[in-house]
């Protein structure tokens, strides 16, 4: 690419890496899922994600299956209706007390959902990642 050299984010992240994780906004779209803003920091470097909320349940229940994970419990999945804004901002609020907990379970870290979910051992483009604040 022109864009500049590939990075592995895998390679500059030692294990003991903090990984920082926050659902920061909600985008919502005329007949079109709700996506959630997710920014994930590790070594210094910012990315953003949009993510549904059913694809955030699948990793919830791709974690089930490592075993020794003391998940956080999920946020239930919502009765038929519409999304209005208040319940919208709520979601946001719970998938952000999900994600905190996630990160505070002991091995989570490692799991290879955890890490494909966030996106945190694929190769991206340099440009597509913003130096953290120092």
């Amino acid at each position: 690419s022109t864009w500049g050299p590939l990075f592995d984010v895998r390679k500059a992240m030692a294990a003991e890496t903090e990984i920082f994780i926050d659902v920061v906004g909600a985008e919502r779209g005329d007949d079109k899922p709700t996506l959630f803003v997710i920014s994930v920091s590790a070594d210094g470097y910012i990315w953003t994600l949009r993510k549904r909320y059913s694809q955030l349940d699948e990793l919830q229940n791709m974690l089930k299956k490592v075993p020794h994970l003391r998940l956080p419990e999920f946020p239930p999945k919502k009765a038929l209706g519409g999304w209005s804004e208040a319940f919208v901002q709520k979601r946001k609020v719970q998938l952000q007390s999900w994600v905190q907990g996630l990160l505070q379970t002991t091995g989570v870290g490692s799991a290879e959902a955890f890490r494909k979910f966030f996106e945190l051992d694929i190769k991206v483009e340099a440009t597509d990642l913003r130096r953290a604040p120092t």
